[in-house]
């Protein structure tokens, strides 16, 4: 279910609508088949307008050095090592606006704040690495579920 987000618009569904893919990528295998090509560069940019945060903040989570970022924006074209932390960081964000129901404020907060469950790290800093994200997607599910963590 969309909910409504800061500005008032709609946001995507699923992980694949935040990183304005959802009606080219329906599954994990062509998700993988994606990633593996390199995301177009417009990717990160649907994302960070889809999640609201800055440039510097999304490359910093991506691990896109500034200049190289210019490069990739001036090819079009992501490394694919790029896209799959592009698309690790929009799976964290989309469990956690589902968890929130689309709250996006709700969302950044949470996943802005140093956590126990996350080895006193902020979730998105845990998230920089697959299987910080992992941990961080798995306790969501767990919260989801009622389940203590």
């Amino acid at each position: 279910m969309a909910e409504t987000i800061r500005d008032g618009s709609r946001l995507p569904e699923t992980e694949f609508g935040l990183l304005g893919m959802e009606e080219e990528v329906g599954t994990n295998e062509e998700l993988v088949r994606r990633v593996g090509e390199g995301f177009p560069y417009e990717v990160l940019e649907n994302f960070r307008e889809s999640v609201g945060l800055g440039a510097g903040e999304v490359a910093d989570l991506v691990q896109i050095d500034p200049r190289t970022s210019s490069r990739r924006k001036r090819k079009g074209r992501l490394h694919p090592d790029e896209s799959e932390r592009v698309s690790r960081l929009s799976r964290v964000y989309g469990r956690a606006l589902g968890l929130f129901g689309g709250d996006l404020d709700r969302t950044d907060r949470r996943l802005s704040t140093p956590k126990v469950a996350s080895d006193g790290e902020a979730p998105l800093d845990y998230s920089r690495v697959d299987v910080g994200a992992q941990e961080v997607v798995a306790l969501i599910g767990r919260i989801e579920h009622g389940v203590p963590s």
